[in-house]
């Protein structure tokens, strides 16, 4: 996946390392944590990632995190897709369910599908994604040096309403 990003983004500086304990010793003005924050499935290890924000930002500098869910608004859901190319096609299926509502776990299970002329093989793989409250998020912000809020957005391919948070680190 880095190699990919690498040929399709060769102007753009590429770092491979953990979100928790990241330190680049140099600041921004701005973060922004999307699908990869959503492995963090212990609060502590949310706060790790927090704390690795804020020692990246300058005073006043923006934290913008987009989780995939918050547990308030999560439901179950499927997505279906794949492609054909001659000889060659993939179908996917992703699954993700909450098997127990009282954690902060959401369980995702991924199916693949690869067809080489005749030839079908398959894939799987399933793994646990964080699921933490709203309110958790916020507190979380707040105890390592942001004042926080909560954004709505809208996909536009969708029409879904997300919740998104934002975070000024306090000068």
């Amino acid at each position: 996946m880095v190699e990919c990003s690498r040929r399709l983004n060769p102007l753009c500086e590429h770092i491979v390392a953990d979100m928790r304990t990241l330190r680049l010793d140099r600041p921004f003005d701005a973060v922004f944590l999307h699908d990869a924050v959503g492995h963090m499935v212990e609060g502590r290890d949310l706060r790790d990632v927090l704390i690795t924000a804020a020692l990246h930002l300058k005073p006043g500098g923006r934290l913008l995190i987009a989780p995939d869910s918050v547990q308030e608004s999560f439901q179950e859901e499927t997505n279906l897709g794949g492609t054909d190319r001659g000889e060659r096609g993939v179908r996917f299926l992703e699954w993700r369910f909450d098997p127990d509502p009282k954690d902060h776990r959401i369980t995702v299970a991924l199916s693949y599908s690869f067809r080489e002329g005749e030839r079908v093989t398959f894939s799987q793989d399933t793994f646990p994604l964080g699921l933490f409250p709203s309110s958790e998020w916020l507190e979380l912000l707040e105890e390592t040096g942001f004042a926080s809020q909560i954004v709505l957005s809208t996909l536009p391919s969708t029409g879904e309403e997300r919740i998104l948070f934002l975070g000024t680190l306090r000068e």
